[in-house]
């Protein structure tokens, strides 16, 4: 078993890791998205504040600690994986192209795992920029049967994850 813990700064990752953790997913709310749709709308289901990271840097220095290169490993040199959420039910056609480029950039800068994702059209549209990129179905996709998860699946999805009541 892995356990998977939210996250939301570098400081966290040492004692997350010793504490046992193997993975983290963390929220993205770049600084641009307040300035084009506020606060209202979000990008992930962390919602708004604290939670989120909004500069690319911060999650280079998030993804540093995780990965173990500042230090953050378990003795032995295990090291945590770390997601991105745009996990969001759906994305009006503005905000997923937003987001895809957001996204990008994120995975060429090497600072994340894989992503969480719920929109299965987003889900397309990253796969279609992004072709070598690793998607997860989030549990707000509420995949609750083997057909959801062969659907997720089918829209390169390597792991759907579970509602906690299944």
């Amino acid at each position: 078993m892995r356990i998977l813990s939210p996250i939301a700064s570098a400081e966290e990752a040492a004692p997350l890791l010793e504490g046992g953790a193997d993975e983290f997913y963390c929220g993205i709310f770049p600084e641009q998205w307040y300035e084009r749709w506020g606060r209202g709308a979000w990008p992930n289901r962390r919602g708004p504040g604290s939670a989120n990271l909004e500069r690319l840097d911060q999650l280079k220095e998030l993804a540093a600690a995780v990965h173990g290169d500042q230090g953050g490993a378990r003795p032995g040199g295990q090291r945590g994986d770390l997601y991105a959420a745009f996990n969001q039910q759906y994305y009006p056609d503005e905000q997923a192209d937003f987001l895809v480029d957001i996204a990008e950039a994120i995975w060429k800068a090497g600072a994340i795992d894989a992503f969480i994702i719920t929109d299965p059209g987003f889900m397309l549209q990253l796969r279609r920029r992004i072709p070598d990129i690793r998607l997860f179905a989030s549990t707000v996709s509420v995949a609750l049967n083997a057909d959801s998860v062969r659907f997720f699946e089918d829209l390169g999805c390597e792991r759907t994850i579970l509602s906690r009541h299944i």
